[in-house]
């Protein structure tokens, strides 16, 4: 016996049972046939209420959690992955429980490369200062994808760089300050005898 469905507020067939599940058969759907006075549900149509509960008894259950840490067959586990949840992906937020504070020293880096270009342009402490922030920056993007190790891993880095850079800031001050002392250059003449004047 064939029915009509009702899809999108419109009668659509008419289909037999199983073509009915094709075009989105569930419970509540609405379906008639010519012996039929009105639009029924299809819970309440005996010959479509068998192949409803067939279907949902074919469905397999949910895979709970703990089916990818059991060891196989040949005694191998399968790998343990975790997907980033939303609270590692916010800085500041809950990470398994305990609250962290992550530090990627991407503040400390820019603020080094821009008294670096301020103070006497020490391009040594500029060009570390610049590969700090990318570390930094690294840093920062493994931390919202929920690699914490690796994220670690780069602020380290990061914070190893801007120390470096600003006590080479602060010596090659001092160095040049005292070369400075020691063997003046006169600007203005250099700058006259490259522009001719």
């Amino acid at each position: 016996m064939k029915f009509y469905i009702a899809e999108n507020g419109q009668p659509a067939g008419p289909f037999e049972p199983q073509e009915l599940l094709e075009h989105g058969l569930t419970v509540n759907s609405m379906v008639w046939n010519n012996t039929m006075d009105t639009w029924t549900r299809a819970a309440d149509v005996a010959e479509l209420s068998s192949i409803l509960n067939r279907e949902t008894e074919s469905v397999p259950p949910p895979v709970n959690d703990d089916f990818w840490h059991e060891p196989q067959e040949n005694g191998y586990a399968q790998p343990q992955y975790e997907t980033p949840s939303t609270e590692q992906r916010i800085y500041g937020q809950p990470v398994g429980g305990k609250m962290y504070n992550f530090k990627d020293w991407h503040t400390e880096a820019l603020i080094v490369t821009i008294l670096s270009l301020l103070c006497c342009c020490n391009l040594i402490s500029m060009i570390l200062g610049i590969i700090a922030m990318s570390k930094a920056s690294n840093a920062r993007n493994a931390f919202a994808y929920g690699d914490k190790q690796v994220a670690e891993h780069y602020a380290s880095t990061a914070k190893t760089l801007t120390i470096i850079a600003f006590v080479w800031l602060f010596v090659g001050s001092i160095i040049s300050k005292a070369i400075m002392t020691y063997y003046p250059i006169d600007l203005t003449g250099l700058i006259g005898k490259l522009y001719n004047f």
